[in-house]
């Protein structure tokens, strides 16, 4: 395998589009059309950089700290005249923030996925610009997979999980007893994004669709079953990604499987290799890190636009492929870190019109009904 994987070469990345039955042709253009977009979006703002000076407050979520602790110290040499302070948050408490009127003072904001932007009563995903990408993928020891997947018949997905998670060991195979509980685990939906992200596509793999899900088929019994029957079967009481992605890192013996994201598993690999197995969800929303300008004052306002257009650019999107993000870019590398496990075939949905659906699935699995 060519361990330079370019962005040409990765999923195809539509929020408003159905991309359901996209060919990989199509994958790659839209990826194009998604870095025209930023491009445009960038060169509508006119700077004069010289006279740049000030001070801002970028807000990002938790998962991007590595990441935007270098890319910060990066703008702030090439922009010695402006400070930045940065905020680091689990996506919904940055839009719970956001929502009490922006306590937090952020410029600039960036929360994991549009998904987790649309509980931000403010959010205009017009207003908003793709940063990079980080999949959702499952993470499991491989050992207890291979026994599940027997009894199973098949590949575990979000389709079939219920059917183990959360039993004893020693009701699915007494001969592996010694193993506990079966136990699947993704972070809580109301504070981490990739919680959220979770619950959002445990129901879209519900449903067999790629289209948004519309309110009325939330009645559905069927559906309220089996999201409630996913709930109570699994832990979601971490409120960091890192935190429980780092629980694996840890020892390979806690959970069965774990969600998280794309760019977390190459450390895990690189401890753990072949223990763990990594699979990518049929159906799956996608992280892709909008980020937009909360700012009012019209100099932190030309700061916020700047920092932004800084965070598009190749230097930025580098970093980004660093930390194992996929760029924004096609014109950037995707890490070959990404390489031993990466795929590209993986299905991506369009998002709900409104969050209104979003917290009724979140309620729905609750059993709030």
């Amino acid at each position: 395998m060519n361990k330079t994987l370019t962005t040409s070469m990765i999923i195809g990345l539509a929020l408003s589009t159905n991309i359901a039955n996209a060919s990989f042709s199509d994958w790659s253009e839209m990826l194009k059309a998604k870095s025209a977009e930023a491009v445009t979006w960038a060169k509508s703002i006119k700077l004069n950089k010289n006279k740049l000076k000030g001070e801002a407050v970028v807000c990002l979520a938790s998962e991007k700290k590595a990441w935007g602790n270098e890319v910060v110290s990066m703008f702030e040499k090439a922009y010695p005249k402006v400070s930045l302070k940065v905020i680091y948050e689990g996506s919904g408490t940055l839009m719970d923030r956001l929502n009490d009127g922006n306590p937090d003072k952020c410029s600039v904001v960036s929360p994991a996925s549009s998904v987790s932007a649309l509980k931000y009563t403010g959010y205009k995903a017009d207003d908003s610009v793709e940063l990079f990408y980080s999949p959702l993928v499952m993470v499991s020891n491989t050992e207890k997979l291979q026994v599940l997947e027997k009894k199973l018949g098949g590949k575990l997905n979000l389709s079939n999980i219920n059917g183990y998670a959360g039993k004893k060991w020693s009701e699915i195979d007494p001969e592996h007893k010694s193993w506990g509980k079966n136990r699947v685990a993704f972070t809580n939906p109301d504070k981490s994004n990739s919680g959220l992200v979770t619950i959002m596509s445990k129901a879209y793999a519900f449903f067999d669709a790629y289209e948004p899900i519309k309110l009325k088929q939330l009645n559905d019994k069927n559906f309220q079953s089996e999201m409630k029957g996913f709930w109570d079967n699994t832990e979601h009481s971490k409120v960091s990604t890192g935190k429980l992605t780092k629980s694996f890192l840890v020892s390979t013996l806690r959970y069965t499987t774990i969600f998280t994201y794309e760019n977390m598993v190459p450390a895990l690999l690189e401890k753990h290799g072949k223990k763990l197995t990594v699979t990518y969800p049929s159906y799956a929303v996608l992280n892709d890190h909008p980020a937009w300008v909360m700012a009012k004052d019209e100099n932190e306002k030309k700061i916020a636009q700047t920092v932004v257009n800084y965070f598009l650019g190749e230097d930025s999107q580098k970093v980004a492929a660093k930390y194992g993000f996929r760029p924004s870019s096609p014109d950037v590398a995707v890490s070959p870190k990404l390489s031993s496990f990466y795929q590209r075939d993986i299905g991506v949905v369009d998002l709900p019109t409104n969050n209104d659906i979003v917290e009724a699935i979140k309620d729905t699995a609750k059993g709030k009904w």
